[in-house]
């Protein structure tokens, strides 16, 4: 368990060696959102890939709205509308809905909601390749990797319901 303290993300000026003025400007609020996507991803990986129980009396569907849920709030509350903002909040939704060793048959609706969030994220992830600018190639190699791994079994498993959706 990490049970440090989040770093403060008011300006370093603001940050003295006996305490830290919190009506300092804030200016690494970017850092905490991060960090929050970051836990909400540790989340869903200790349930799907670690096998950690789900909380007494909630199913599976149960956690998947609930973990849903944060990852919509935490889109919401971030609010920037960024296209790596975006692109994090399909990879999250992708992770969620997935095939696990937990749920190696996700049901047909989160097989479509783990198709059209890995085709935004894949989408994403193109428009920064054709742009030309992209830091970390090999992190681009992964992601489209694991999309496309994620798009292949849902559209095997998951056919009839995205059908009805897209053409």
């Amino acid at each position: 368990t990490i049970d440090a303290r989040f770093p403060s993300i008011v300006d370093d000026k603001f940050i003295h060696p006996n305490g830290i003025d919190e009506t300092g400007v804030k200016t690494k609020i970017h850092m905490l959102r991060w960090i929050q996507f970051r836990q909400l991803q540790s989340a869903m990986i200790e349930v799907h890939f670690q096998n950690k129980p789900l909380p007494p009396n909630q199913t599976w569907e149960d956690w998947l709205s609930v973990m849903e849920r944060r990852l919509q709030k935490w889109y919401a509350d971030y609010g920037d509308s960024h296209e790596q903002t975006e692109f994090t909040l399909n990879h999250g939704l992708t992770n969620l809905h997935r095939p696990s060793p937990r749920m190696p048959m996700p049901s047909p609706l989160s097989l479509s909601v783990a198709f059209e969030a890995a085709c935004e994220s894949a989408k994403g992830l193109r428009e920064h390749i054709s742009s030309g600018f992209y830091r970390r190639s090999w992190l681009i190699a992964h992601h489209v990797l694991e999309n496309a791994m994620v798009v292949l079994f849902s559209l095997r498993h998951g056919s009839e319901i995205i059908s009805q959706k897209f053409t």
